[in-house]
């Protein structure tokens, strides 16, 4: 079977709306950069709320108070005590297991925590993995039994977490919900599951609601509080296809990866080692597949035949190692990755123009595997106050 690579390249034109969104222009690497002050200058103060979590919860939900103005960033701040064996070297991978996100009742998104998290932290550089994982997620070096605090980033549509190298997206308008109630929820992981052994429970922890407010010039903060029906923000969805799922060694895998809709830049394939129990495995020791093909109505159109390929290929796209991953999580991309700037838009496959699509995949040892979809969404507020997102433009 030939391979048909344009096939997908000659769908593009069905995501071209998302191409005026983003913003093209690059600064001029020949000239000296301007100095310049920022457009509205600011300040952040935290505010914290009491909200319990444990290990094993499911359904733990909290409402914001609709009194805050400006929200630039909210976190889950998780107190590990201290353990009597030890936690894992990067415990807050281990904490959350699913997120969502609700406006007044209703379903804006639902995202695999750990997906998103190693997502991110997979696009930094090593410098920024280190100061990253020691400040957010509980890092002390190795693993330790010492306590520490935890700083889980809430997902919400303008958090770096969702965007490539640790950039975020601007603000959250608060005003603007009006008296729409935003509520986040999530599902714990249990408490073996942050220990280094994966058998051992961890000793209870304790945990606030921990938001960024910015405090901008009383003159501009009109402009910032309330942007009904201008709020827009283009960001990425990560759907579930597959959960956890063993493959043998060399085994020929296929999945169904059809039934998606809108735009669709990448499949994720997490794998890892496979061990008895889950729990001990290292989700930061990725296995690159020995191959890998994306058949589309009975067209080939992607064919990576060997890990040396797949490598090259996920270098040329900006996907690198840093010191945190033994090994390079595989991305099936439909577009060039190869851009620094989030905001560009490179392509994507659309879904529309297919009605069946089969990934075929074999890894060189006994894994545990998962695939997620990398779409393309559109986080709007509406005039009514209402957050909703959009996988078309």
């Amino acid at each position: 079977m030939s391979t048909n690579t344009k096939a997908i390249v000659d769908n593009f034109n069905l995501a071209h709306r998302f191409a005026v969104l983003g913003h093209t222009n690059k600064d001029n690497g020949l000239l000296p950069r301007k100095y310049k002050r920022v457009h509205t200058p600011y300040m952040k103060q935290n505010r914290r709320t009491e909200f319990s979590v444990s290990y094993g919860g499911t359904n733990l939900s909290y409402e914001f108070p609709q009194s805050m103005k400006i929200v630039g960033s909210a976190f889950l701040k998780v107190r590990l005590p201290a353990a009597s064996s030890n936690y894992k070297t990067v415990p807050g991978l281990h904490l959350i297991k699913n997120f969502t996100l609700r406006c007044s009742g209703n379903l804006v998104y639902t995202v695999d925590y750990q997906t998103l998290l190693l997502e991110h932290l997979s696009s930094l550089s090593d410098e920024d993995a280190r100061e990253y994982c020691a400040c957010y997620l509980g890092d002390v070096g190795s693993p330790s039994a010492a306590a520490r605090d935890v700083f889980l980033p809430i997902a919400f549509p303008n958090s770096s977490i969702f965007f490539r190298g640790g950039r975020g997206n601007g603000i959250m308008p608060w005003q603007s919900f009006r008296d729409r109630r935003i509520e986040i929820i999530f599902d714990m992981f249990d408490a073996k599951r942050p220990a280094a052994d994966g058998a051992t429970d961890c000793p209870a922890i304790s945990s606030e609601i921990l938001v960024k407010e910015c405090i901008v010039p009383t003159a501009q903060e009109r402009r910032y509080i309330s942007a009904r029906a201008n709020y827009s923000v283009v960001g990425k969805k990560f759907t579930k296809i597959q959960d956890w799922t063993v493959a043998e060694s060399e085994t020929l895998q296929e999945v169904v990866v059809s039934n998606l809709s809108g735009c669709v830049t990448s499949l994720v394939v997490e794998a890892i080692p496979w061990a008895a129990d889950i729990a001990t495995c290292d989700v930061r020791n990725p296995v690159t597949p020995n191959s890998a093909q994306l058949v589309a109505d009975s067209v080939l159109v992607i064919d990576q035949e060997s890990q040396s390929e797949i490598r090259l290929i996920e270098a040329q796209h900006g996907f690198k190692r840093n010191s945190y991953f033994n090994g390079q999580t595989y991305r099936m991309c439909f577009s060039s990755h190869g851009y620094e700037d989030d905001d560009t838009f490179v392509g994507a496959m659309n879904y529309s123009h297919y009605s069946q699509v089969l990934l075929k995949i074999k890894w060189p040892e006994k894994v545990y595997y998962k695939i997620h979809a990398c779409q393309l969404v559109k986080n709007d507020i509406t005039s009514e106050g209402d957050l909703k997102q959009r996988l078309e433009a």
